[in-house]
């Protein structure tokens, strides 16, 4: 995953179906590493995402003894996850998903000012939901496109020629 650019992860279809309105925002986690973010943002429902691509740990440093956290798991489009709950922290809930060997995405789904905020329960469907897209994407990314102005025939043969191939495949869950 370190050629993956998480602002890349949700299509413009996908952002607009999970009701990000904002312009994505790259940034870094310095907790894994200075792992590559992305945050998203729906300035209506008041609830943000942000994509993490930890390629420094597994996801099991969710469930290892010094994590203090409630972690479920769960299968995302054939990858093993983890439904990640706080206690004590109602207004946040995270999904990991093990996508390779020692990484794994991590997607936080926040409340970002909703008046009441959300349940727990709407924020951990939302990180799903999240989760899921971006599994999709890692697993059949779309073709790269081109901004160059060629002639038909080069675009024909560079589109042809593209790698499809997934960037991620689904590991067994045990």
């Amino acid at each position: 995953m370190t050629d993956v650019d998480p602002c890349e992860l949700l299509t413009e279809d996908q952002r607009g179906q999970l009701g990000f309105n904002r312009d994505p925002l790259a940034d870094t986690e310095g907790g894994f590493g200075d792992a590559p973010t992305c945050s998203f943002r729906n300035t209506t429902a008041k609830v943000g995402a942000r994509l993490s691509l930890i390629t420094t740990e597994s996801m099991s440093v969710w469930t290892d003894d010094t994590a203090q956290v409630q972690a479920t798991p769960v299968v995302i489009h054939g990858f093993p996850a983890l439904v990640i709950k706080t206690p004590d922290l109602d207004l946040s809930c995270n999904v990991a998903v093990d996508v390779a060997e020692g990484e794994h995405l991590d997607v936080l789904y926040r409340d970002d000012g909703g008046q009441p905020a959300p349940p727990l329960d709407a924020l951990c469907a939302g990180a799903q939901r999240v989760a899921e897209d971006a599994v999709t994407s890692l697993a059949d990314p779309a073709p790269e496109t081109s901004d160059t102005s060629a002639s038909s025939e080069d675009a024909a043969e560079s589109t042809t020629s593209e790698s499809s191939e997934p960037l991620v495949t689904p590991r067994p869950t045990d």
